[in-house]
């Protein structure tokens, strides 16, 4: 066997090693070899993705059981968002807003 340099020498030392650890069944911690690796893998994977699919439906399922109550709490947060600008409006047209700024804030989200 010739010289084929020093990266082929530990690429074949490499192999030589991983060889020998996947016959004897003998893998470091944190390595596992084979079909039994991609086993462990799906099944994780599996359980990982039927807890999301479970968490999504609970989720859904909440959100549809309290849609009567959650419809015109939604509607309110619209309505206070598109008259948020009128409300500073006015509250900017007060004659006192100076110096009773909280008096003004409470009379224009009044009206």
């Amino acid at each position: 066997m010739e010289y084929t340099g020093d990266t082929e020498i530990f690429a074949l030392g490499l192999k030589f090693v991983w060889n020998e650890l996947r016959d004897t069944g003998k893998y470091p911690p944190g390595i596992c070899g084979g079909r039994e690796c991609m086993r462990q893998e799906i099944r994780r994977r599996r359980r990982l993705l039927l807890a999301c699919a479970a968490i999504v439906i609970v989720t859904l399922a909440v959100l549809y059981m309290l849609g009567s109550v959650l419809l015109p709490l939604g509607l309110s947060v619209v309505i206070a968002y598109v008259l948020l600008p009128v409300a500073r409006l006015l509250e900017g047209c007060m004659p006192w807003r100076r110096g009773r700024p909280g008096l003004s804030r409470g009379i224009a989200i009044g009206i």
